[in-house]
C-alpha cells in the first residue's frame, strides 16, 4: 500500500511541474499577467507540501530525489521567456569584450553608437549607468565570450542556483538539521522562476555567499574571506555583511578580501565614479518590491516617510546584529538577521 505521505509529496511535484512547463509556453515575459500568477501561487501552495512529506529516510536516496526534483523543475523551466536584464548582461558584456569601460557613458549615449545592437534595443534603463559592479562585468564578458545569446546568461544562473542548493545541503548536513529544510530553496518559486526561467545572475551571488557562511561555520576564514569578496563582487548589497565576518578567529584573513575588490576594477578605475553614481540612481529609485513599502506605495500613504525611515532602521538592526556578534551569536544567524531586515 503506499505511503500516503509520498503520494501527497508526489502530488504538489507533479502540480508544481505542469506550473513550470505551463510558465515555460509563455510566448513573452509579459504574456498572461493573470495566468503567471496563478501560476506561481499553484507552485506557492506546492511548497510547503514539497517540504513538509519530503520522504527524507536515513541515507543517499532522499539526497538524490531531492536534488533530482529541483534539477527536474529547473529544466522544465529553461525554455521560459528571459528577463530584459539578461539584454543588458550580454550588452556590457559585450562592452568588456570589445576593450570599452562600462562605466564611462550610460548605454543611450551617442558615444555608444556603434554597439547599439539588439540587445541593447530589448534592454531596460538604457537612459542610466549601471550599477553592477566590475566583477559581474567581468563574469558576463566570460559568458557572452562563450555564447553570445540568453542561453549563456541561463546557463550561467543555473549553475549559480545548483551550486547554492549543493552548498546548502552541505551545510545543513554540517547542522544535522533536516534535509527536507532545503526544499523551501529547492522549491521555492521566487528562485525557480527567478534563475531556471529569467536567467538573473542573482544565484552567483547566493552561492558566493552560502560558500562564505559555509567556509566561517567550519572555521576556514581565509576561504570565507574569499568568497564573500566574491559576493560582493556580484552584488554590491553583500558589502553590508562584512563586518560580521569579523571576530577574534577571522580577523587575521581579512585582508584577503581587499584583491578580490580591488583587482577586477583596476581596469575600470578611471571611471568609477560613474559606478557610484549608477549605484546611488539605482538605490534611490524604485521600492525593490519591499512588501510594506509596496501597500504604502499604491496606497499612496507615508511613502515619502518610509523611505526615509527605512535606513535609519535598517541602520539600527545591522547595529543590533553587531553587538550580538559580539556576545557569541553565530555569524550564519547574524547574516539572516540583516538579510532579512534588508528584505
Amino acid at each position: 500500500m503506499p505511503n500516503p505521505r509520498t503520494s501527497i509529496w508526489c502530488a504538489c511535484l507533479a502540480l508544481a511541474l505542469g506550473c513550470a512547463v505551463a510558465w515555460a509556453r509563455l510566448p513573452a515575459l509579459d504574456s498572461g499577467p493573470l495566468l503567471r500568477v496563478a501560476l506561481f501561487a499553484a507552485m506557492g501552495l506546492c511548497l510547503p507540501g514539497l517540504v513538509v512529506f519530503f520522504p527524507d529516510s536515513a541515507g543517499k536516496r532522499p539526497l538524490l530525489l531531492l536534488f533530482g526534483s529541483a534539477l527536474l523543475l529547473r529544466i522544465a523551466l529553461l525554455p521560459a521567456p528571459h528577463s530584459d536584464d539578461v539584454h543588458r548582461y550580454l550588452w556590457e558584456g559585450r562592452l568588456v569584450l570589445a576593450g570599452e569601460n562600462p562605466y564611462a557613458a550610460i548605454a543611450d549615449d551617442p558615444s555608444r553608437a556603434a554597439f547599439h545592437d539588439a540587445d541593447w534595443a530589448a534592454m531596460n534603463h538604457r537612459d542610466k549607468p549601471t550599477a553592477y559592479p566590475p566583477g559581474i562585468q567581468w563574469i558576463m564578458a566570460g559568458a557572452a565570450a562563450i555564447d553570445h545569446h540568453p542561453r549563456a546568461a541561463k546557463a550561467l544562473a543555473l549553475a549559480g542556483d545548483l551550486a547554492t542548493l549543493l552548498l546548502l545541503l552541505r551545510l545543513l548536513k554540517i547542522e544535522r538539521a533536516p534535509l527536507r529544510w532545503a526544499g523551501f530553496y529547492a522549491f521555492n518559486p521566487v528562485v525557480l522562476v527567478g534563475f531556471a526561467a529569467e536567467g538573473h545572475f542573482d544565484s552567483l551571488m547566493t552561492a558566493a555567499l552560502l560558500g562564505a557562511l559555509l567556509a566561517a561555520r567550519t572555521s576556514r576564514h581565509p576561504l570565507a574571506w574569499l568568497c564573500l569578496g566574491l559576493a560582493i563582487q556580484i552584488k554590491l548589497v553583500c558589502v553590508v555583511l562584512a563586518p560580521l565576518f569579523l571576530d577574534r578567529r577571522s580577523w587575521r584573513s581579512a585582508w584577503l578580501i581587499g584583491p578580490v575588490l580591488v583587482l577586477p576594477a583596476l581596469p575600470f578605475l578611471g571611471e568609477m565614479d560613474h559606478w557610484w553614481r549608477g549605484v546611488a540612481t539605482f538605490a534611490g529609485g524604485g521600492i525593490f518590491n519591499s512588501p510594506v513599502m509596496s501597500l504604502f506605495h499604491h496606497a499612496e500613504l507615508f511613502a515619502v516617510a518610509s523611505r526615509k525611515l527605512s535606513a535609519p532602521l535598517f541602520g539600527l538592526v545591522v547595529l543590533a546584529a553587531l553587538l550580538a556578534r559580539r556576545r557569541g551569536l553565530p555569524v550564519i544567524d547574524a547574516c539572516r538577521i540583516v538579510l532579512g531586515a534588508l528584505v
